[in-house]
């Protein structure tokens, strides 16, 4: 009866057991974020880093040894058109101007000595030319009586050693003329030069005294009172606040593009600090490690100090048709995904750079011919993608916020 009853019960636990059902296959789907994109004119950015720079900074120096008499102004002190600087005893440099100026009257008034004797000379020059004239009027005659027989011999002998004698006499005068001429010349030209050693006393006078050339910031001014300076040591340097500029080196890939857009009129701009400035210049040397460029402050730029480190965001030409996504929407640097008919294809796209947004926002450039403006690009970032993926969509807000916000 045991027997019978227990399979009794087993026959009905095996009756009463639930069904199994054979297991249903179900295809993965991922949640991904998406962005619409859309063809645009955008500008690619370059980092870049760079220090600030005076274009128009002097190091005035001193004209020659002298003594510091007075200072106006103290380093980092803005100065005015004008405004004088510091001041040199002027005992020295006066004695200097006061002694070029005697040699110049002195040679002067040699060259008056020589312009009298040259005109002394001259009428003598007549005198001995007139002599010589008659000197040959009298060989002449004799020589016309010899024929006729009413001279003699010794007398054309002697009218011909006059006449020798007075050609000697003319020559001398001749050549000492060229001589007064060419020592003429000589005084002249130390005239002249006596002359500019006495402009560069009157000179060295003015610059014992520097004034500002312009509204101008006292850069360096290594002197006090008392102090006892050498010729070219330096007194004070300055520079003009609105010749600052920012210099910064591209890397030479950037370079023809840079050039052909300067050379085209186009502006390029940067950004650094909330500061505009614009490209002015490219350098015209480069090496290995890339070039230089020079860019200008389009705002006041009155707190900008030179040897200031500035990081900028320089504006690329423009790009005619780009598409800016996410940089998790990239894969390898080459390829995006987007969404069609619910499901992850590949698109082969070329990077041309990067941007940020007045927001702060990062974004990557693209260019490809087989995205279309209104694509959904997937912004989140799979292992694992790959073309045939099932996705469901989510919203994207949340993920930009966190996926660009960091680049």
């Amino acid at each position: 009866m045991v027997l019978v009853l227990a399979a009794v019960i087993f026959q009905w636990l095996l009756s009463s057991r639930p069904e199994r059902k054979p297991p249903v296959l179900t295809e993965k789907v991922w949640r991904v974020a998406v962005v619409e994109i859309d063809r645009q004119r955008l500008s690619p950015q370059l980092r870049l880093y760079g220090q600030i720079e005076a274009e128009e900074r002097a190091r005035v120096t001193a004209p020659a040894a002298g003594e510091v008499e007075a200072v106006y102004l103290r380093e980092g002190e803005r100065a005015e058109a004008g405004q004088l600087l510091l001041r040199l005893s002027p005992g020295d440099f006066e004695l200097a101007l006061q002694q070029r100026q005697a040699e110049v009257e002195d040679l002067q008034a040699q060259l008056e000595d020589l312009a009298i004797r040259r005109a002394s000379d001259r009428r003598a020059l007549a005198e001995e030319r007139a002599l010589l004239e008659l000197a040959r009027k009298d060989l002449e005659r004799v020589e016309r009586l010899q024929k006729s027989r009413l001279s003699s011999d010794s007398a054309i002998s002697d009218a011909r050693e006059r006449m020798g004698r007075q050609q000697l006499a003319v020559i001398a005068r001749e050549q000492a003329l060229k001589r007064l001429q060419a020592q003429q010349k000589q005084l002249q030209a130390r005239v002249k030069k006596a002359e500019a050693a006495r402009e560069q006393a009157r000179i060295n006078l003015q610059r014992s005294a520097p004034r500002a050339p312009a509204e101008v910031l006292i850069d360096e001014l290594p002197v006090a009172v008392g102090d006892r300076l050498r010729g070219g040591d330096l007194m004070v340097s300055w520079y003009r606040p609105d010749s600052l500029e920012v210099r910064a080196r591209v890397p030479l890939l950037y370079r023809e593009e840079l050039q052909d857009a300067l050379a085209q009129g186009q502006p390029l701009f940067a950004v650094a600090g909330g500061r505009r400035f614009r490209l002015e210049r490219v350098a015209a040397r480069a090496n290995a490690a890339g070039i230089d460029i020079w860019l200008r402050p389009l705002e006041d730029a009155r707190s900008l100090r030179p040897g200031l480190q500035l990081e900028l965001l320089l504006d690329r030409p423009a790009r005619d048709a780009a598409f800016e996504v996410p940089a998790t929407a990239l894969y390898d640097e080459r390829r995006v995904f987007r969404v069609v008919d619910g499901r992850m294809q590949s698109v082969a796209v070329q990077p041309v750079g990067f941007r940020i947004d007045a927001s702060g926002r990062h974004w990557r450039l693209i260019e490809s011919e087989a995205l279309q403006p209104g694509d959904r690009i997937i912004v989140t970032h799979l292992p694992g993608a790959s073309d045939g993926l099932r996705v469901e969509l989510m919203d994207a807000a949340a993920a930009l916020s966190g996926e660009t916000a960091g680049g």
